[in-house]
């Protein structure tokens, strides 16, 4: 199915001119030079065609014969290729060296396909290779040093150019009906059998699938493979390679430059999905117009990892899609006449590296508009209300799971110890399963550890994005499991039901009340270097009956310090929430931890709410946070 949806995107996409994919028989490769020859082929001069307006050139994306693979033997292509094979050259270490079998296998090549050719073009490539000689290079000085240059970079493919020619050599009329028709042409050893990808009967069946994937992160450089038979133990009936699963030479052809285009295309692309590079892409109905775009446009938003205000200031989106992308993030529901063709086809494939391979890791397919209840699920899901009255919109996966990690931890090793999380993390969003249970269990340990849950000051941010991660967890677990008790505990602001308020969530309430009344006592927020939270926290989640007697005895003085002007506010705080508890439980699991943080991050979010733009609390007198401590709300 992976591979006839992409070979189906490559018809398609082979049919509209503008799309940038390359023709059958042809491929996008990057070239950085050209070689201008004179009729009688003697080179004049080397053209370096790079984009040079960044730190370094860069070679730009040209339609080329095409290029199969090439591993370790020699393989010439036709009209386009490296310095080694057009000149029989090679530089390393600042030696110069001949490559005479590479250079001679090219002549050989040019000299079969070019024998008859009437063009000016043609004869020019044709004379070059009949007179050039790698032992001892013509050219004048400026062409040598030309030369030199081009030799010295890893990134030397040519291409031709006849002297006054405007086209290239390989994009002329007869050239292209040259390679064209070559390729027509019966080939000595070849099968025919019938394409388990396009269905067609009596085909020439691909032996290997020569298209080298590229893109995908920490792969081969020089491409892997999606589909490969090289092991004994792969054989099957004595059939050999890929004749075990007969797909065309056009079909092979096909879908490897579809997926090749899609991980070419930054639109069309997602990275930082733990080790996977994940490729998607909108099926294109006979009729419609740009749907499949906003479809693709509109899902790439969804798992951007770029700030989630950037958003509303993206000017390539419709308004359309700016305001569904931005219902969806702040949770308001989404009509289905809405959407862009909903009933269209919607494709997402995950890639990782194996070795000289692919390993497809995750593959779904379905309407878009069952892709879009997954995703505003999700939404849902994780709406929490955030510090200093922002809207609620969705956090991105890389902040998600930088909260599973230690702050000052480096991207690359986040990414290595968060790989498994990501791309279970991913998987739940798009099949409406349950989230991780890793994930949950990860954010919950960095709380205990180190306490960044306060919805205001510099955790603001990461309390933030960790409490909606655990209100997510416990809903869909709630839900998937028919838990009506605790899915009606879970908000995304201060539960004040007191009928659903289950007892771990009450504790984690009462925990942010004893500490209000602790700041209040020392005379206001910024006073205290630290609080009962940072020495307590960790043990009253998970062992109330140790640490909370202790802690309402202590409360008890600081409601009576003269500097508590509201203390008799925090003593009915105490009162209403202990309602609730018959006893403190001696232990709690993990699911109730999450409570626990979820009680204490609404209800001090309750209270720093109230904080008021003239910089006092109406009910508290308590100053408003610096600026310092707003910093954390700003770092989404």
């Amino acid at each position: 199915m992976i591979t006839q949806s992409l070979y189906e995107r490559y018809l398609k996409l082979s049919q509209d001119p503008a799309s940038g994919m390359a023709p059958p028989g042809f491929s996008t490769d990057k070239i950085s030079f050209v070689l201008e020859l004179a009729t009688d082929g003697r080179p004049l001069r080397i053209l370096d065609i790079r984009d040079n307006r960044g730190k370094r050139p860069l070679s730009i994306s040209m339609d080329v014969p095409e290029h199969g693979a090439r591993s370790s033997g020699v393989k010439p292509y036709f009209l386009s290729d490296k310095a080694e094979y057009i000149f029989g050259l090679i530089e390393k270490n600042g030696v110069l060296s001949t490559s005479l079998k590479k250079f001679e296998a090219s002549r050989v090549l040019h000299r079969s396909l070019l024998d008859g050719c009437v063009s000016p073009d043609g004869l020019a490539v044709l004379n070059f290779f009949e007179r050039w000689n790698p032992e001892e290079p013509e050219g004048d000085e400026f062409f040598q040093l030309s030369l030199n240059k081009a030799l010295s970079g890893t990134d030397n493919n040519f291409i031709f150019r006849l002297q006054g020619s405007d086209p290239f050599v390989h994009q002329t009329a007869e050239m292209i009906s040259i390679w064209t028709h070559s390729r027509r042409e019966d080939k000595e050893g070849a099968v025919y059998g019938t394409c388990l990808i396009s269905g067609e009967a009596n085909r020439p069946i691909a032996r290997t699938h020569e298209i080298k994937i590229k893109g995908v992160a920490d792969a081969q450089s020089v491409g892997a493979n999606l589909v490969s038979f090289n092991f004994p133990a792969l054989l099957s009936y004595g059939k050999e390679q890929s004749y075990n699963a007969p797909v065309s030479e056009e079909a092979a052809a096909g879908y490897a430059k579809a997926l090749n285009h899609l991980l070419a295309s930054r639109e069309n692309r997602l990275r930082g999905v733990g080790d996977m590079t994940v490729v998607f892409w909108a099926d294109r109905q006979p009729g419609q117009g740009k749907e499949w775009a906003a479809q693709e446009e509109m899902f790439g938003s969804f798992f951007d990892n770029e700030p989630e205000e950037q958003l509303e200031e993206d000017s390539q989106g419709t308004e359309q899609l700016k305001d569904i992308m931005l219902r969806v993030r702040s949770g308001i529901e989404v009509s289905e006449d809405m959407l862009p063709a909903p009933q269209a086809l919607f494709t997402v494939l995950g890639l990782s590296p194996n070795v000289a391979r692919l390993a497809v890791r995750y593959f779904w397919q379905g309407t878009f508009d069952s892709l879009f209840v997954r995703l505003s699920q999700h939404s849902a899901d994780m709406a929490m209300s955030r510090p200093g009255d922002k809207s609620p919109v969705l956090p991105s996966l890389y902040r998600v799971m930088r909260e599973t990690v230690h702050a000052n931890m480096d991207s690359g090793k986040m990414k290595k110890a968060t790989a498994a999380m990501a791309g279970a993390w991913f998987r739940s969003v798009l099949q409406g399963s349950a989230y991780p249970y890793s994930v949950f269990a990860a954010i919950i340990g960095r709380i205990r550890v180190d306490g960044r849950i306060s919805p205001y000051g510099e955790s603001a941010g990461s309390a933030w994005v960790r409490a909606s991660v655990i209100k997510a967890y416990l809903q869909r677990y709630a839900r998937i499991n028919n838990n009506d008790v605790l899915k009606g505990a879970l908000t995304m602001e201060l539960n004040e039901n007191s009928e659903t308020q289950t007892v771990a969530y009450r504790l984690g309430r009462l925990f942010a009340v004893l500490e209000r009344a602790q700041i209040e006592a020392s005379g206001g927020y910024g006073k205290l270097n630290t609080t009962i939270k940072d020495r307590y926290f960790s043990s009253a989640s998970t062992t109330p009956l140790a640490v909370f007697p202790n802690l309402i005895r202590l409360a008890q003085a600081h409601i009576s310090n003269p500097k508590a002007k509201f203390g008799k506010f925090r003593d009915r705080d105490i009162g209403e929430v202990l309602s609730g508890v018959p006893k403190f439980p001696t232990h709690l699991n993990l699911e109730e931890q999450g409570l626990f943080i979820l009680g204490y991050y609404h209800q001090a979010q309750h209270t720093a709410s109230k904080i008021s733009g003239t910089g006092t609390n109406s009910e508290t007198d308590a100053p408003t946070p610096n600026n310092k401590d707003k910093k954390g709300e700003d770092e989404q």
